[in-house]
């Protein structure tokens, strides 16, 4: 596990975007991360910033595939208040706002009023995704 995200962040922060979401991918599908806590939550604790942006386009593009327009409530992208970074900042949070605010434009996006510790998506965001990926744009993909 170590040294598949070893090789994840390397592939993230190395400029391969591509490689880096196939190997995120991959380290689902064999359980090597687990950070779904349900259909709609994905815990990004604990990981490197470059790692859950990488696990953020993965569930939108994730979510933008099975997307029905009768789903119920937003993306919770829970990414903590930043009390286990050495400076106390929650740099993960901060990075995937601007990732989803200004490099992939999706309208909506917040911080949960009773939980600064968890940024929501809604689901009118993950439309607007699935009508136009913007990944292109972003850092990550």
């Amino acid at each position: 596990e170590a040294v598949q995200l070893a090789v994840l962040l390397a592939l993230a922060d190395g400029g391969e975007p591509l490689r880096a979401l196939e190997l995120y991918g991959e380290a689902l599908e064999t359980e090597a991360l687990t950070p779904w806590l349900s259909e709609r939550e994905l815990d990004l604790h604990g990981m490197p910033v470059e790692v859950a942006r990488v696990a953020v386009a993965s569930a939108l593009l994730r979510k933008a595939v099975s997307f029905t327009g009768t789903e119920r409530g937003p993306l919770e992208l829970v990414v903590g208040m930043g009390h286990g970074s050495e400076a106390g900042d929650a740099a993960i949070r901060a990075s995937l706002l601007v990732m989803l605010r200004h490099e992939l434009q999706l309208h909506g996006c917040s911080l949960r009023q009773d939980n600064r510790g968890r940024l929501l998506v809604p689901q009118s965001a993950v439309a607007e995704f699935l009508r136009e990926p913007r990944l292109s744009k972003s850092r990550t993909a």
